[in-house]
């Protein structure tokens, strides 16, 4: 997902990640499968962001297949045998990084107010 923002920079969205890791709102697996400095034309910042998880899958825990973006999310085509981070912790580390300004946009969610909208209010800190 692309994230916009005028404050954030690398060193703050990595930072955020560990935070919620400290938190444990997000496993300790989950790492950046992309982390990308991109130009944005709304923000003075850019950034293309995926998680992925690299832990041992258990059966039973939920975890599916990263999505690989071009080929859909199974094992024939998940080369690197990531899991996609789940939703909540997609959630969290959002949360995080609209703490730290709450003028970014990131993906769909355009503001704030829309992230909590559209997240029924589940990652309000």
């Amino acid at each position: 997902m692309r994230l916009h923002s005028d404050i954030l920079i690398t060193r703050d969205i990595e930072t955020a990640l560990q935070q919620c890791k400290h938190d444990g709102t997000v496993d300790g697996f989950v790492q950046f499968e992309t982390f990308d400095v991109k130009k944005s034309r709304s923000r003075a910042n850019g950034f293309e962001i995926q998680l992925g998880w690299y832990g041992t899958k258990v059966p039973g825990d939920g975890r599916r297949w990263k999505n690989t973006g071009n080929r859909g999310a199974n094992s024939e085509y998940n080369a690197n045998g990531v899991y996609a981070a789940t939703y909540d912790e997609w959630g969290y580390f959002i949360a995080e990084l609209f703490r730290l300004d709450a003028d970014l946009t990131f993906g769909h969610y355009t503001s704030l107010e829309v992230f909590h909208e559209m997240t029924k209010y589940a990652y309000n800190s």
